[in-house]
């Protein structure tokens, strides 16, 4: 399994929450949901067939997993908000093909 680890800085604070809507948290489906949204925006001329067939393959449907996990380190909240540096590592399987 391959690792890749980017080292990210927030420019402006970042305002998330949990399901309870009171406690902050940075969560890897958060992280990968707007990887799909953009993914989908890049990639929106393709066929709706084709476009599934591919988006299925890389970010996983319920019928097959991700090709990747991600792993989320050092964040800190400070007055409920994200600052600061943290790490984002994703964990490619031997089947992630794409290229990063």
């Amino acid at each position: 399994m391959k690792t890749v680890t980017f080292s990210c800085e927030t420019i402006t604070p970042m305002f998330m929450y949990g399901a309870d809507d009171k406690t902050p948290e940075l969560r890897p489906a958060s992280i990968k949901g707007v990887m799909r949204f953009w993914w989908r925006a890049i990639n929106g001329d393709l066929p709706l067939d084709k476009l599934k067939k591919q988006e299925d393959e890389i970010f996983g449907s319920t019928e097959r997993r991700s090709s990747f996990s991600i792993k989320i380190k050092n964040y800190r909240f400070q007055n409920n908000k994200i600052l600061g540096t943290f790490e984002i590592k994703f964990l490619l399987s031997n089947r992630c093909d794409f290229d990063i």
